[in-house]
């Protein structure tokens, strides 16, 4: 705990007891498709009240918010780009650190590009070829998944290598009336 003080490293030290209620409030389980909508659990996540950057040019306004949860047990960020003109909200899910590092490890890479592959669904026989390309290799690889009204791309962020997650939603779409109010306070 020194160590920590002394390079001003933010960490907290739990007891035995403290560890699981502490891990259950951030880690992610991944919803019931049938209960409720994807989208919708991820804007409710988002605590829009605690903005951490933000942005307003002419055909855009940007903001940046700290997730309530580790979103598929791995981002922690979102970004939320508001287009008023195309009535479009982008939310761009990445992992950021507070310190400098910018390592993942390439089985945690994996790991959630797996879990949002099945997640979505994707069958085609060069799933491990492109998740290799997208976890290891310098090329530009991406799954998308077009729904109704709403689009998902999963690629990997360009500077720090680490997978992204994008939803590009229009507001003509069938969430439930608490998310739709919450996207709809920034148009």
């Amino acid at each position: 705990m020194v160590l920590y003080s002394t390079f001003n490293i933010p960490t907290i030290v739990l007891s035995p007891e403290e560890i699981i209620p502490t891990i259950e409030k951030i880690i992610h389980t991944l919803p019931d498709k049938e209960r409720i909508h994807f989208a919708e659990e991820a804007v409710n996540y988002i605590d829009f009240s605690k903005v951490i950057d933000e942005l307003h040019e002419n055909d855009y306004d940007a903001f940046g918010y700290k997730l309530k949860v580790h979103y598929f047990n791995f981002f922690n960020y979102v970004a939320l780009w508001r287009y008023k003109k195309e009535n479009l909200v982008i939310l761009e899910f990445k992992r950021v650190f507070k310190n400098y590092s910018d390592f993942i490890y390439f089985t945690e890479a994996d790991r959630v590009i797996t879990t949002i592959l099945n997640f979505f669904g994707y069958d085609k026989d060069d799933i491990e070829e492109r998740k290799k390309n997208l976890v290891y290799g310098d090329v530009e690889e991406e799954f998308v998944w077009n729904f109704k009204n709403m689009t998902v791309i999963l690629n990997k962020d360009i500077d720090t290598h680490r997978p992204k997650l994008v939803y590009a939603i229009t507001f003509e779409n069938n969430l439930t009336s608490k998310a739709t109010q919450n996207m709809r306070q920034f148009n």
